[in-house]
């Protein structure tokens, strides 16, 4: 039993052992610089290397790999006598940006094979959903939604320029409400502060003055690419599927079955103040809504990074919202 139990978690056990092993030697007598810098390649690249021939034919990411090259180098940080770290030292330095940069191409490349895929099988599938798909394959959920954000705000704030005309069955929402208004007063307020703020804590502190500075820069940043991608994700209804994705932009995303729906109203007057309708959209009530979706049961549905919340009722915005609940309501029958 035991020896079946060690040969199922091998890759686990036997680079441990190899860890635990190069420790003892770091803190035995027989250790000295002669040997430091094999010792090193050991951690660096034997127990990586060790590890992947373990799991290369086994259902686990490759990418794990990573993963022990850096325990391995953390390892060699800890137990290595400062005066040995040289080689250590040189990895930090270098490698680990050039590790860095290796993993965010990784992810890219995958997402875009992802998105390409999707949109050859004829789905609708945004670049947030591609990329954070992606990301999910090698981090855990919230953390992954949390790295798709970030190099989704970066592509539409930067790569993201054109967008196609709607098709059929699709919807914008960015004329009947007043998104527009909004993000041009959030950018007002946010560029009037941060330049306050910089001149009245430039003098006290210079660090602290630049670090809020440049933390504004980069919200402006965020609410300029998520005002470009409200152009670039529509509201979709999938009349063979029976499916309806709602959109605001790449911060709100939940895919609805028609039969799950109770009803569509139109409606856009203010909700009491007790109530128990969600809007999809981050801004809440002062980006307005002009359809109420009132479903059968409680959907979970998440918006940016990877905030889930729960609702019975959900508030959109639709700028042909005749055309969508005629749509929808005949796809009931």
């Amino acid at each position: 039993m035991s020896y079946k139990l060690l040969a199922k978690y091998n890759f686990i056990v036997i680079p441990s052992l190899m860890i635990l092993s190069l420790i003892a030697l770091i803190k035995s007598p027989y250790f000295t610089s002669e040997i430091s810098p094999y010792v090193v390649l050991d951690f660096l690249i034997t127990i990586p290397l060790i590890y992947f021939l373990l799991i290369r034919r086994r259902n686990i990411n490759r990418i794990t790999v990573v993963s022990t090259f850096v325990l391995g180098l953390v390892t060699a940080s800890i137990f290595l006598p400062t005066s040995e770290q040289q080689m250590v030292v040189v990895v930090k330095n270098y490698f680990l940006l050039f590790l860095e940069l290796g993993i965010l191409l990784y992810v890219i490349n995958k997402a875009r094979l992802i998105y390409n895929n999707f949109r050859k099988l004829g789905n609708s599938v945004d670049f947030y959903e591609a990329i954070t798909y992606s990301c999910k394959t090698i981090l855990p959920s919230r953390a992954a939604s949390f790295l798709g954000t970030e190099i989704t705000v970066l592509y539409y704030t930067f790569f993201k320029w054109r967008f196609k005309e709607l098709k059929k069955d699709e919807y914008s929402y960015t004329k009947e409400g007043s998104y527009n208004g909004v993000f041009l007063g959030l950018f007002l307020i946010l560029m009037i502060e941060t330049f306050v703020l910089h001149v009245l804590i430039v003098k006290t502190s210079v660090v602290l003055a630049w670090v809020l500075t440049i933390l504004s820069i980069y919200t402006l940043l965020q609410l300029f690419a998520v005002w470009k991608s409200l152009y670039a994700c529509p509201v979709c209804i999938d009349r063979a599927q029976k499916t309806i994705k709602l959109r605001f932009g790449f911060t709100g995303n939940i895919m609805l079955k028609v039969e799950d729906i109770e009803s569509i109203v139109i409606h856009s007057s203010d909700f009491p103040e007790k109530n128990n309708v969600k809007y999809l959209s981050f801004l809440g009530a002062i980006s307005g809504h002009n359809i109420i979706v009132n479903l059968k049961e409680n959907i979970t549905f998440e918006k940016i990074y990877g905030i889930k919340e729960e609702t019975k009722s959900l508030a959109i915005l639709i700028d042909d919202k005749e055309s969508f609940k005629s749509v929808v309501e005949n796809l009931k029958i």
